[in-house]
């Protein structure tokens, strides 16, 4: 059950992914046109490499996770979450600036079919977060916050105190890989609700039904 779950959420990244810049790439080397092109199609993908290899790293992390729980069927969140935000702040460091992750978790397990689409959800919000939030700033804070939100329901909630979104920013017309990937995820493998705060810094809610799990 474990493998299969983690091999479908791999299944929905390479299907979201956008191979255009690679498919660039072969078609520039076909053509000869490797001097002009070749710089600035390596570019986009190695920031794609970059990119999988984080999603794979937190696959694995999730894997890992289930072995040291010994139970394979579920997963401790919080140990998870704190787990995630060290292996991502040794990738997206971000030179002189101070950020400080905080982590608001009970130590709840999820079943493998909820614990690997939120896993997955926070690995990109995160991610987005280190990478864009504190531009210019010599400080900031992240937060994570995941535990029950009433009714029988489990809210994940990750917030920063950076820069915000652009205005008038619509996430259902976002061309944002990872964002897309964290849509699908919520509303589809989650069935949940997907909510975006951009009032001061940046704030995503997922909101799903453990009923449905």
């Amino acid at each position: 059950m474990a493998v299969e779950m983690i091999g479908e959420a791999i299944e929905i990244l390479l299907v979201e992914d956008n191979p255009g810049d690679v498919r660039l790439t072969q078609e520039a080397l076909r053509d000869g046109k490797v001097h002009n092109n070749l710089h600035v199609a390596w570019d986009g993908v190695e920031a794609i490499l970059s990119e999988s290899r984080n999603r794979i790293n937190a696959m694995a992390l999730i894997h890992s996770q289930l072995y040291e729980g010994g139970d394979l069927s579920a997963i401790i969140m919080k140990g998870f979450m704190n787990n995630l935000l060290v292996q991502l702040l040794q990738v997206h460091s971000v030179p002189e600036t101070k950020i400080s992750p905080v982590v608001h978790a009970v130590d709840c397990s999820l079943p493998i079919s909820a614990a690997v689409p939120v896993g997955l959800i926070a690995n990109e919000l995160l991610t987005n977060a280190f990478k864009h939030a504190f531009a210019n700033r010599k400080e900031g804070k992240i937060e994570v916050s995941l535990g029950a939100s009433g009714k029988g329901n489990i809210g994940l909630t990750i917030s920063d105190d950076g820069v915000g979104l652009p205005e008038g920013f619509d996430i259902n017309a976002s061309k944002t890989l990872g964002l897309r990937v964290v849509k699908i995820l919520a509303e589809e493998q989650l069935d949940g609700k997907l909510e975006v705060d951009s009032d001061k810094g940046t704030t995503f809610k997922v909101e799903f039904e453990m009923a449905k799990r």
